[in-house]
């Protein structure tokens, strides 16, 4: 059961993430997910438990000619498990196109996992079915990194209490926006004049 569960979670990773190209990265320390094979019933108990965070290409090259890397972290992942992928794609000196993360328990420490890294070229962000704290997104990027290449943002079913205001200020080339299932109740007029200049721009 728990096999096909997992089968059923890959499958749709790799069909999202992946298409069908079969260039590999290798990342230590990071999960190449292009590099699994397609019957999981290969793989052992203890290498299904390890399967968290996944690394992939995402098919778009960088400003050094090199194609950018997407993280998915999937059901039972944890923070740790997010920034040290993140670690890895940074050691490897490779750039972080895509952040994709799925039903995790989010806490005091969500903001602090992303501040050491690079996330310029970032172009998509999405964090869907979480659970714990609210997220809180105003913050989640440090104030001085620029995020002219973020075209996507995805906060589903997160808790989220406010617009992310001060993360909108930064996304330049904002073109979705999506923040269903959240716990927005009142949206200010500048709010909306936010997300009204990042769309536009």
């Amino acid at each position: 059961m728990v096999l096909g569960i997992w089968s059923f979670l890959l499958i749709i990773v790799a069909n999202v993430v992946c298409g069908n190209d079969d260039e590999s990265l290798e990342i230590p320390g990071c999960i190449d997910l292009d590099a699994l094979p397609n019957n999981l019933a290969k793989l052992e108990n203890d290498q299904i438990a390890k399967l968290r965070c996944l690394c992939s290409s995402s098919k778009r090259m960088d400003m050094y000619g090199q194609l950018g890397v997407s993280i998915m972290c999937i059901y039972g992942s944890r923070l740790e498990d997010v920034r040290q992928s993140m670690l890895a794609v940074n050691e490897a000196n490779r750039t972080i196109h895509r952040i994709s993360i799925n039903h995790m328990a989010i806490d005091e420490t969500f903001n602090e996992t992303f501040i050491d890294f690079p996330l310029h070229e970032l172009q998509q962000f999405e964090i869907r079915s979480c659970h714990g704290s609210p997220v809180n997104l105003s913050y989640l990027i440090p104030t001085t990194t620029s995020l002219k290449s973020l075209t996507e943002i995805t906060v589903e079913d997160c808790q989220l209490e406010e617009m992310p205001s001060e993360l909108l200020k930064r996304s330049y080339n904002l073109k979705v926006l999506n923040l269903r299932k959240n716990k927005i109740i009142h949206i200010k007029k500048y709010e909306l004049e936010e997300v009204a200049k990042s769309v536009r721009r």
